[in-house]
């Protein structure tokens, strides 16, 4: 029989570098017990060989046997040939989108192979933020980190509720410096989820925002975990579906939350906009989609080729060195204080 708390967490990378290791840890101690990573199957590839030792990692390496797989798998079939050459990295939001949702599918059947009671579908760029670490600096939570699994009790307490499906809002880091090399460790403030927000202190903050590329500079509608059953699969790579026979119910948490650390650092976006400047509309499963618009503003702000131009846009953009205003904003709840996984990476 499974133990109703147990949980894993899928997710796809390619050369996460030092992020992948504090990563592991913090999830480790929150008491997930499985980890399965999909990695393109790229041979300057190093990561994976570092944490394969790691307790409860399963090194997943996307490359034409895995791709055959999926192939043969009725949901992964019609989007393997949209998911790019393995060999290459991403070039789209579709080709990204595409192998997530491949890899999450496999990752469903390794999971309900190994007994596995809940799946979470996060990236290397987000945390899991349990109930009792708070959105606050007088969090609980003690220097060592978080204490008695309460990853492995809030999943039990899902099971015991008859919760089968749960999406998680997310928090966006907001920088206060223009790059950071533990950013896990070093980034404490975090623009909340609209959905957590006061309306009216959200509609003055907004404008500070909207001038910068919108409050959220990535996605705002949360990650999901679901029950580990036959016949559930991805719905998008911000939900699942569970089949209707199981009579399971839905939630939607503020708190659990999913902390999401989308632009750290000036080089890897420079980085990654010079990658997919080229581009000139975007597709998403055959298609068309509007990316967010700090995406695009990015896209063609690296697309005219001055770098210059590029970091000013960046930092004006993920930076904030304004303390009256981030005072003004953590008093009013539009920002929050989320020190948590600082103090158990070291910081202080």
């Amino acid at each position: 029989m499974k133990d109703p708390g147990s949980a894993a967490i899928v997710s796809t990378m390619r050369s996460p570098g030092a992020h992948l290791d504090p990563w592991l840890r913090w999830h480790t101690a929150l008491g997930f017990e499985r980890f399965y990573l999909f990695v393109d199957a790229d041979p300057n590839e190093e990561d994976r060989a570092r944490v394969t030792s790691h307790p409860g990692v399963r090194v997943v390496v996307v490359d034409r046997r895995m791709r055959a797989r999926m192939e043969r798998d009725a949901y992964a079939a019609p989007l393997v040939p949209l998911c790019g050459a393995p060999e290459e990295p991403v070039t789209s939001g579709e080709q990204l989108t595409a192998r997530q949702l491949c890899n999450v599918k496999m990752a469903l059947g390794m999971a309900l192979r190994d007994g596995v009671a809940w799946l979470l579908h996060i990236d290397v760029d987000e945390l899991f933020l349990p109930r009792e670490q708070g959105s606050r600096a007088s969090s609980s939570a003690s220097g060592r980190g978080p204490s008695r699994a309460p990853a492995r009790a809030h999943f039990a307490a899902m099971h015991d509720l008859g919760i089968g499906y749960a999406i998680y809002d997310n928090h966006e880091a907001l920088c206060e410096e223009a790059s950071y090399e533990h950013p896990l460790r070093d980034i404490t403030l975090f623009r909340k989820n609209p959905r957590a927000i006061d309306p009216d202190a959200f509609a003055l903050a907004e404008p500070y925002f909207a001038e910068r590329g919108g409050f959220f500079l990535a996605y705002a509608n949360g990650k999901a975990a679901v029950r580990v059953v036959p016949g559930a699969e991805p719905a998008g790579v911000h939900g699942f579906h569970v089949p209707l026979e199981y009579e399971f119910g839905r939630a939607r948490l503020l708190s659990p939350a999913i902390l999401h650390y989308p632009y750290t650092n000036f080089d890897a976006y420079h980085r990654k906009f010079r990658r997919i400047a080229d581009r000139p509309e975007e597709v998403l499963l055959g298609r068309k989609w509007s990316p967010p618009l700090f995406e695009i503003a990015s896209r063609d702000v690296v697309r005219a080729g001055d770098e210059r131009a590029a970091r000013a846009f960046y930092e004006r953009a993920v930076v904030m060195r304004d303390p009256a205003r981030i005072q003004e904003w953590l008093r009013s709840g539009v920002l929050a204080r989320i020190t948590a996984p600082s103090r158990f990476f070291g910081r202080g």
